[in-house]
């Protein structure tokens, strides 16, 4: 039978007293569980106002299109959650059903309206988009632009490589049908987050993760005449070369805007972890 474990109210507020009482610099709490939003709204409640009481952090959490409701988000809102990242991973029907996400596109819309509604309240959302699956092709590309393309403005994209969790459903057919032949290169030390640059679909996803461009520009360059042309011609040169711009014209508004602020701390701290080489300096596009 089917069920749904979850740590009780006082587990988990023990651990985060734990923590909070170990580490006094701690400046917020991240919830990394992506079903947070599938406990019950009586849980929910006990928890905010013990969190509320005894935390006061911010707090940042994830959540699914089937299971963010605006009773639970305002119960949590009022507790001092001030983000929310959500995973959508696809607008392809057909990837959906191997993924096993029960959404349709409504859902989805409803959820990020919700989180759109509540500007001023929350920070930017970010969603969550997997690309590059062996089963995906343009046409599933293109229904995941088209339904980014409904959501409210402004979110952020976190654009993922799919990666296998080995002895899954999904690790067992892609195994089944050779698609993983060196499981070291290909799952353990495979990219999280990659850079779409290599067809017209992708370059239009990477594109929505800029929030300026205007509405009407971005619905011309997904009409069906300019996608038909670029995805015959395919200038993948284009493609990288409007990356390298647009991540260079990011960066720059970014260290405007940090010198602008007087934070300084987020320019050196940049400096080093690109100088190390570390993965974080990249990823998360808004």
């Amino acid at each position: 039978m089917p069920y749904f474990r979850h740590r009780s109210v006082a587990h988990v507020m023990a651990e985060l007293r734990a923590i909070t009482t170990r580490y006094p610099f701690i400046e917020a709490v991240q919830l990394f569980d992506d079903t947070f939003f599938s406990r019950r709204l009586d849980w929910l409640t006990e928890f905010a106002a013990v969190y509320k009481k005894d935390i006061g952090l911010p707090l940042y959490c994830q959540a699914s299109p089937t299971t963010l409701d605006a009773a639970k988000l305002d119960v949590l809102i009022e507790a001092g959650l001030c983000y929310v990242e959500m995973g959508i991973q696809t607008g392809s029907p057909k990837l959906r059903e191997i993924f096993g996400r029960p959404e349709d596109d409504a859902t989805v819309l409803a959820g990020a309206r919700l989180l759109h509604a509540r500007q001023g309240k929350l920070l930017t959302p970010d969603y969550h988009v997997i690309i590059d699956a062996p089963w995906e092709d343009e046409a599933d590309l293109l229904d995941t632009v088209r339904l980014l393309m409904r959501l409210p403005k402004p979110f952020g994209l976190a654009i993922a490589s799919l990666v296998y969790f080995p002895e899954t459903e999904l690790y067992r057919r892609a195994k089944a049908e050779g698609r993983i032949v060196d499981e070291e290169t290909e799952i353990y030390r495979r990219p999280f987050y990659i850079a779409p640059r290599r067809s017209y679909p992708a370059f239009l996803l990477y594109l929505l993760t800029f929030q300026h461009i205007p509405p009407r520009l971005y619905a011309a360059l997904a009409s069906p005449a300019l996608v038909r042309l670029f995805s015959r011609a395919n200038p993948v040169w284009l493609y990288k070369a409007a990356y390298v711009l647009g991540e260079g014209l990011r960066l720059a508004a970014k260290g405007a805007s940090a010198l602008w602020h007087g934070d300084l701390g987020r320019i050196t701290g940049f400096v080093r972890r690109t100088l190390r080489h570390d993965p974080t300096v990249a990823g998360r596009k808004g």
